[in-house]
């Protein structure tokens, strides 16, 4: 527990002499005084084992943060990365005010929403709607303001009939979802977001990070926490890097990645060669399907209804029938492991005369990024004929997830060739495809899977995919000079 004895008070918010500049930290430290018993023994072990001064009422000073300068621009994003008990949280703590720095100064300039823990700031015995009201009125919206947005703050929670209940009877995605749409639609000028985009599912994670793109955009800024190096390398110019609440770093994220990565060497023990273990990893060869997977699952298996809005196209023509996701032995799965073979099974209607029909599976990360897509055209070397109005056409396609470990969202599409009758061998050329290829209908958010690194002496490749490939290396002996005239070779 802190006790307030401390003395320097957090400067109070103001316009930094560079108008560019949101936010400003200078010298910036946070320390605890931690008390303990004289008899308590185990209090005293942990203090010397941690290094810290012990008084002689068993007190002792714990320094969470100290030493810490940074600016933040307009429209820039700083990403906090570190170690658990690196100082993260308590730096967002120190810039949103909810704490009170012992030395150093802070200067804001523009409205600040910090979402650093779930819930943080309602009242459990109010409702959504009554804490949607006074976390706005904190944030300095007046009723009015605040009822004009309340539409627009519902729909992005999309929690229903719970915002007319109680908080307290929550769950940890609604806490979630209720933060982020106070906080998001209510439009601040300073974002600080704290490891809470790791909760919920994954639609509702490239929802809220769709919306920060947007902010961003929007010239807003943003100080994000998180221990998910790929959201820090994606979204931040700049990564600050701490340890034992201590500065060692500030600048370019892939730099910060590789200093934070040797920090956690060092501690484990580990040698720094990146690719001691790394060993040759052979890709799968394409296979047909396995005697063990159904060639149709069961109707249990399949989801067969979608929200309106995840299907965009041409709904007259074609429409969306179901959706089945399989692992290697056969079974419906959401949680596979690197390199495993992901088997979708997906069926459409066709309402009208098409040409000849193409299905096609898009991956995306978390992130909203793809990182895989592929059609029937590039597997087939022929395709079935046209398709007249009434038939069902079946797909079914296999994905070997060599990704990076983490949530993915899948969507599944339907087009047709109309060049002809048929696809053939000749027609498969890149420019044939794309000239004679029509996309009808997308179901987007299909389904979602998650990719663990069950064994992590498997993956030694870096970014989000493996990519097949090979390399050669030569060396060359280097030239020896020509012996003089007269000497002995």
């Amino acid at each position: 527990m802190e006790a307030n004895t401390d003395t320097d008070e957090r400067h109070p918010p103001g316009r930094d002499s560079n108008g560019d500049v949101v936010v400003r930290v200078r010298g910036l430290g946070k320390r605890f005084h931690l008390q303990s018993k004289a008899s308590n023994r185990f209090s005293k072990s942990f203090s010397k084992l941690l290094g810290l001064k012990e008084r002689e009422d068993g007190a002792h000073d714990f320094w969470a943060l100290r030493g810490v300068d940074f600016a933040l621009e307009k429209g820039e994003v700083l990403g906090v990365i570190g170690s658990n008990g690196a100082g993260k949280s308590t730096l967002l703590q120190l810039v949103a005010g909810i704490s009170r720095p012992t030395e150093g100064e802070i200067f804001l300039s523009g409205r600040v929403a910090a979402i650093l823990e779930l819930g943080s700031g309602f009242n459990p015995e109010f409702t959504g709607r009554e804490n949607v009201f006074i976390n706005g009125a904190i944030l300095g919206f007046s009723r009015r303001e605040l009822a004009g947005r309340f539409g627009e703050i519902e729909e992005f929670a999309e929690i229903g009939e719970f915002m007319d209940q109680p908080v307290k009877f929550y769950s940890n995605g609604m806490f979630l979802r209720l933060s982020f749409a106070v906080h998001m639609c209510l439009e601040p000028e300073i974002l600080l977001v704290d490891e809470i985009l790791s909760v919920g599912d994954i639609f509702f994670q490239k929802k809220c990070l769709g919306h920060i793109e947007a902010m961003m955009a929007d010239g807003k800024s943003m100080i994000l926490v998180s221990h998910d190096l790929w959201m820090i390398r994606r979204y931040s110019a700049r990564v600050l890097v701490l340890d034992h609440g201590k500065p060692v770093f500030l600048g370019e994220p892939l730099l910060a990645d590789s200093v934070y990565q040797e920090l956690n060497r060092k501690k484990a023990g580990e040698r720094s060669e990146s690719f001691e273990t790394a060993r040759k990893i052979s890709h799968k060869p394409p296979t047909g399907f396995p005697a063990r997977l159904p060639e149709w699952p069961h109707e249990r298996d399949f989801r067969e209804s979608f929200p309106p809005s995840a299907i965009t196209g041409d709904k007259e023509s074609v429409r969306i029938l179901r959706v089945a996701l399989l692992n290697e032995e056969g079974r419906p799965s959401k949680r596979f492991a690197v390199g495993d073979d992901a088997w979708f099974y997906y069926e459409f209607e066709a309402l009208k005369d098409l040409g000849v029909p193409l299905g096609g599976v898009i991956l995306e990360n978390a992130y909203n990024v793809i990182i895989h897509g592929k059609t029937s055209l590039e597997h087939l070397p022929e395709a079935a004929a046209r398709v007249r109005a009434g038939a069902r056409v079946r797909f079914r396609q296999r994905i070997q997830l060599s990704v990076e470990p983490g949530k993915y969202s899948f969507m599944v599409g339907f087009g047709m060739e109309q060049s002809g009758d048929c696809v053939s061998p000749e027609k498969l050329t890149p420019e044939g495809s794309l000239l004679g290829l029509k996309q009808l209908l997308r179901v987007h958010d299909a389904g979602s899977f998650i990719v663990e690194d069950s064994d992590p002496q498997k993956r030694v490749f870096l970014g989000c995919a493996d990519l097949p490939g090979n390399c050669l290396v030569e060396v060359m002996a280097p030239d020896l000079p020509e012996p003089l005239e007269g000497t002995e070779s």
